[in-house]
């Protein structure tokens, strides 16, 4: 596919007096449906240090917000509830170590002070008006619990038996799909991972894969079966909620294989958007989508680098997806199922992918 025009860019810097109208060359064909939210690193101070912050970007008017800073420690997070009318920010290494909720605007509605948190931004989800959590002591994990409401607090044990590595809650909120990493007992080195699926109710879980080569996984929108592939490997699995194996697809497509982390399953349950090595740049991706009943898959972003997110839009018409690279800074990409492509350039040497606001 021929690489469309840049329409716009974030620069970080313009963000620091708050909103601002960011330069861009051309509008978008229609209305974008949604904010985006993501965390990225604020301002230089006079001691030459970075502070993280949250950013909301309205991505029809280049209007962005910094809607709160952290000049001691990390933000590991930050997740919209599904209203879209708060946001839970996991704060990390520093004197506040915990859970905040805040209004879109920033404004702070309650926070939890846990020194129990595992510093990955999968181990948190919204539950209607509950944070959900799940942290690691000695004695394993465990759920915790976070009402926005009242502020009270409770924890379940989360019977894994192994070091967890992703987590994915299912759309119905009854199930959750987690993958764990297998290592040599004397040591850290990998040897694999598995993936399961775990219902909350009956608190008991089903192996789905075991692999060598690592693996991705997305929930259909409702919640019934999952789409898995593995790494190095050009076909999704469908598992049902036992962990049974009820099909598979072979999308064709121009990349070499389907590789890293994200896949991400359309709302309307009918696409499936994946990167893939692309050309012969060992370092260059491409963001494919594959229609599941048709199999027919084409090229929607080329030419970029890491990504750690995928995220389709409230109404599946655009997706947004993360650019990072190692020389400290990033890039969100908005791609539009028409063909047009917004890139927002953030200045930033610590960046946690972008999400949709919910509507």
């Amino acid at each position: 596919m021929k690489k469309l025009a840049v329409v716009g860019f974030l620069v970080l810097a313009a963000l620091l007096a708050g909103p601002a109208t960011i330069f861009a060359q051309a509008p978008s064909p229609r209305p974008l449906p949604a904010d985006l939210l993501f965390v990225g690193r604020s301002a230089i101070t006079h001691d030459n240090r970075y502070f993280d912050g949250v950013f909301v970007v309205d991505a029809n008017t280049m209007r962005a917000s910094k809607i709160l800073e952290a000049p001691e420690g990390t933000i590991d997070g930050a997740f919209w509830s599904p209203d879209g009318q708060y946001i839970a920010v996991i704060h990390g290494r520093g004197s506040f170590e915990g859970i905040c909720v805040y209004h879109p605007d920033g404004e702070e509605v309650r926070c939890w002070e846990l020194n129990d948190l595992v510093p990955w931004r999968d181990f948190l989800f919204w539950e209607d008006s509950r944070v959900v959590v799940i942290t690691s002591r000695e004695s394993g994990y465990e759920f915790v619990e976070l009402d926005v409401s009242t502020g009270d607090v409770s924890r379940s044990p989360f019977d894994v038996g192994e070091a967890l590595s992703l987590v994915q809650l299912s759309p119905t909120g009854d199930y959750l799909a987690y993958q764990t990493v297998l290592t040599e007992s004397d040591s850290s080195v990998i040897l694999g991972d598995k993936l399961y699926i775990y219902n909350r109710d009956q608190m008991s879980k089903k192996l789905v894969t075991s692999t060598s080569t690592g693996q991705c996984f997305s929930w259909s929108p409702d919640g019934q079966k999952l789409a898995v592939r593995q790494y190095g490997d050009t076909s999704f699995a469908f598992f049902d909620l036992e962990g049974v194996k009820i099909g598979e697809i072979h999308p064709q497509f121009e990349g070499k294989d389907i590789s890293g982390c994200p896949v991400a399953w359309s709302h309307d349950g009918t696409r499936l958007a994946f990167n893939s090595l692309y050309r012969e740049d060992p370092r260059t991706l491409g963001l494919f989508v594959t229609d599941i009943d048709e199999q027919k898959t084409y090229l929607l972003v080329d030419s970029f680098y890491t990504s750690v997110s995928i995220t389709w839009s409230p109404d599946d018409s655009c997706i947004v997806t993360d650019e990072v690279h190692g020389g400290g800074w990033g890039q969100i990409v908005v791609a539009s199922m028409d063909g047009w492509e917004k890139w927002y350039h953030v200045e930033s040497g610590r960046f946690l992918g972008p999400s949709w606001r919910p509507g």
